[in-house]
């Protein structure tokens, strides 16, 4: 009260000075009211200011690009439900983000569907395949974001960094020649994402012990294949499914049956069982009964086993000499996961062209 009282008699003494030299109110009353509305005005623009930047600074998550709002949700949260119209298919329905994701890439893996999936994406994986990556690549840079941008160095130091360059490149060649791994190796995209995950880790990031790749980590690849398949396989219904089988023999020459699914999305290996040749015979053999008879003379004649000793294929390649620990529960994973992230990458455009192109194809040519 005091202030306010000192500040009321200095201005009375102003206003009488200015009425003895001649001044009017006015001026004074224009001066007062510019003062307020410069405040106001300031306190304004303050506040547009820190409403643009925060939407500046805010992520967008890219499955929005992919739909139409139709009607916004009423009150001040943005990301409640929301009418939305799919730009793919046209159809308007009514969600969250959540239902949004549903819609295009389909639910998580032991979830019910709780809204449709879109049809035009069933129809073009290749383009289902890319807002797949581009959201998870969203995703990732939102999570390591903060850890890049305080590795960002000089960009002059960089320049001059060529000699830290050539030592990595030596590690890497060094690890591929002590270990017998083909130099073609380095075309596989999925060594391009281990290089670029890495620069984002933490600093001082360690790579995981034998341990826990064997155990946690296999798993955790394993359950991310059989989600990237769930859309594969929910297309099984709707459009059918082949089983191939390619024939293979164990050990003990009994028929492996090696089961692909194929239909016109994709191709998937599913699981792999063994099975007598008398309960092989007797499911198929009805068919053909010329080829039961002619087989069951052949199974009766004694034969060598070292024809069998050998597995090729994807078998070949994971099990070997250098491997005589591997169980048959972690065998069977990684075949599932090397097959299926082999035929994953057929659908890819990076497969198709660029320098990843066809990258295993001919792994035995030393030339590319």
């Amino acid at each position: 009260m005091a202030f306010g009282s000192g500040s009321k008699k200095r201005r009375r003494s102003e206003i009488a000075a200015h009425e003895d030299v001649g001044g009017a109110d006015a001026d004074v009353v224009v001066h007062e009211d510019d003062s307020n509305t410069n405040d106001e005005l300031g306190a304004d623009g303050s506040e547009e200011e820190d409403a643009g930047s925060s939407k500046k600074s805010g992520t967008v998550n890219p499955l929005y690009d992919e739909v139409t709002v139709v009607k916004a949700p009423k009150g001040k949260n943005d990301s409640g439900t929301k009418q939305w119209q799919c730009k793919h298919c046209q159809k308007k329905l009514k969600g969250s983000l959540t239902r949004i994701r549903i819609h295009l890439l389909g639910p998580p893996p032991g979830k019910k569907a709780e809204v449709a999936r879109c049809v035009a994406l069933l129809k073009d994986p290749i383009k289902c395949k890319a807002l797949r990556d581009k959201v998870k690549k969203a995703e990732q840079n939102g999570d390591g974001s903060k850890s890049v941008g305080t590795r960002q160095g000089n960009p002059l130091a960089d320049c001059f960094g060529e000699g830290k360059r050539h030592d990595a490149d030596m590690k890497i060649v060094k690890f591929l020649c002590a270990n017998g791994i083909p130099f073609n190796i380095l075309r596989s995209p999925q060594f391009a994402e281990m290089v670029t995950a890495i620069n984002k880790a933490p600093s001082g990031y360690k790579g995981p012990s034998s341990e826990k790749a064997r155990t946690t980590l296999l798993d955790a690849c394993k359950r991310s294949v059989e989600h990237d398949l769930a859309i594969v396989k929910s297309t099984w219904c709707t459009q059918g499914v082949s089983i191939v089988s390619d024939g293979w023999t164990d050990i003990k020459n009994k028929p492996l049956i090696n089961v692909i699914a194929s239909n016109s999305r994709e191709y998937v290996q599913a699981d792999a069982a063994s099975m007598e040749p008398i309960e092989w015979w007797c499911s198929y053999g009805s068919e053909t009964p010329e080829l039961a008879e002619v087989a069951k003379r052949v199974l009766s004649q004694p034969i060598s086993s070292s024809s069998a000793e050998r597995i090729w294929g994807t078998y070949q390649f994971i099990h070997n000499a250098k491997r005589n620990k591997l169980n048959a529960a972690n065998a069977d994973k990684l075949v599932f996961i090397h097959s299926n992230l082999c035929l994953q990458s057929r659908f890819t455009e990076s497969y198709k062209s660029g320098p990843n192109a066809m990258w295993d194809a001919h792994p035995e040519d030393s030339t590319i």
